[in-house]
Order: C-alpha cells, then sequence, then structure tokens
C-alpha cells in the first residue's frame, strides 16, 4: 500500500525517487556505498596538498576532513562523485541532513567543472 501511494505522491512531489526509498525501506536494499574510492580523485582538486574545507575554506588536517554529501544522502539516495565533497569532520557532522543553500549548490556546481576538466585531463 505505501508503495503504490509513493507511486502516485512521486507525480506530484519534487523528492527525487520517492518510490526506491518506500520500496529500499521496506525490503532494507538500500545502503550507502564506501566512499573511500573518491577520496583521491578529490584530493586532486589540491595539488599542492594543501586541502580546504569545501564550505569554510579552512585549511584542513589530514586527519580532520572526511567525504560529504552536499546533498544529502537522504534525500538522493545517491553516492555519486558530483555530490562529494571534501569538509572537515565537525562540519559533515553539524549539516547533518540540511538541503544547501543556493549559494552552495552553484559552488558545487563550479566545483563540478573544475572536477570534469581534471578526471578528463
Amino acid at each position: 500500500m505505501n508503495y503504490r501511494w509513493a507511486q502516485l505522491l512521486e507525480k506530484f512531489n519534487q523528492s527525487p525517487r520517492i518510490v526506491s526509498k518506500v520500496k529500499g525501506m521496506s525490503e532494507e536494499s538500500i545502503r550507502r556505498s564506501n566512499l573511500t574510492r573518491f577520496k583521491e580523485a578529490l584530493l586532486k582538486e589540491y595539488p599542492n596538498g594543501q586541502v580546504r574545507d569545501f564550505y569554510t575554506g579552512d585549511l584542513l588536517d589530514p586527519i580532520d576532513y572526511t567525504l560529504d554529501h552536499v546533498i544529502p544522502w537522504s534525500f538522493m539516495y545517491s553516492d555519486d562523485i558530483w555530490n562529494l565533497v571534501i569538509t572537515s569532520k565537525r562540519n559533515n557532522s553539524s549539516k547533518s541532513i540540511s538541503v544547501p543553500s543556493e549559494e552552495i549548490i552553484e559552488k558545487l556546481k563550479q566545483r563540478n567543472k573544475i572536477l570534469v576538466e581534471s578526471l578528463n585531463g
């Protein structure tokens, strides 16, 4: 019943993949991936080794940074590299499942242009 209701709501709701979310919850089949495989590609953005927090621009100590979903995983159910950034563990925790501002989305868009160039180059 929840599945059919979600199918109907998906036509009117802007939340992506709502049917997959409802179906996944009942099947327990939706799981987050290990993000470690993306770390090296994202670190290429900092060739001098001075890694900066995506949100604040602060320099990060290698033991303090982590990968973060800009658009919360619980909203998208996606572990795609375009949505991942390097941030401090503290910022990642405090952000929780907040939806990002338009400014952050624009910053992510600009970063992704650079990322595509570095991965293709």
